[in-house]
């Protein structure tokens, strides 16, 4: 006997941390899909099917748990990053990867809908943009380390150096991303990201090649 009446099925019991996960997910999801100032506890709770009570319990309140959905979705973007990346041998080939990753991928409309909208709630809330600004800090740094090694070693040339160079980059794909709001021509991501290289290849170029504009896939 096993203790168990037969016929009985036993629910199998979830781990918190998953749990948390998912609600995290579902957290970032809603952001995207409803708005930062329209998200409800009682849609995350919906989603991340949840009781509200145990989402309460969870989180103290819907800024924290928003909170704590954004910086879970900003350490996982790194640690794909430092994952990606490392095994990129040269500087060239780690900026097309760099920019292939900020400008998105077959999730790009999910992606851009959560950055415009952490963006735009962040000009009203001061936690909100310390966030953003973390991340900025961030992806200009690993951009600027990458290019500096590349023109250090002779790889790259440009007119600019690595802090302009890195900071023109990223201003050149979230403004970009941003006009999505703007018109049809901005909607279509093969364009918008073809323009992306274009310029990019204008502002640096591989050591004794021509620039040559990346196709999108």
């Amino acid at each position: 006997m096993t203790g168990y009446a037969q016929g009985v099925r036993v629910a199998r019991i979830e781990p918190s941390d998953q749990i948390d996960e998912r609600i995290l997910a579902s957290t970032v999801h809603l952001i995207s899909e409803l708005g930062y100032d329209q998200v409800r506890l009682i849609d995350i709770a919906d989603h991340s099917e949840v009781s509200i009570g145990s989402l309460q319990h969870r989180f103290r309140n819907r800024s924290t748990l928003l909170h704590s959905a954004i910086v879970l979705a900003d350490e996982k973007s790194r640690k794909r990053v430092v994952a990606a990346f490392s095994e990129i041998k040269g500087s060239w080939q780690r900026l097309h990867a760099q920019i292939d990753h900020l400008a998105g991928d077959t999730t790009h409309d999910t992606e851009t809908g959560y950055w415009l909208e952490l963006l735009s709630a962040s000009s009203r809330n001061p936690e909100l943009y310390e966030a953003m600004h973390t991340q900025q800090e961030y992806w200009l740094e690993v951009l600027e380390t990458n290019l500096e090694q590349g023109l250090d070693s002779g790889e790259l040339r440009s007119a600019l150096d690595a802090g302009k160079l890195a900071a023109t980059i990223l201003a050149l794909i979230d403004g970009l991303f941003a006009s999505r709001v703007f018109g049809d021509r901005y909607q279509d991501f093969a364009w918008v990201r073809g323009l992306i290289y274009d310029a990019v290849h204008a502002l640096v170029q591989q050591a004794g090649t021509e620039a040559n504009r990346t196709e999108s896939a």
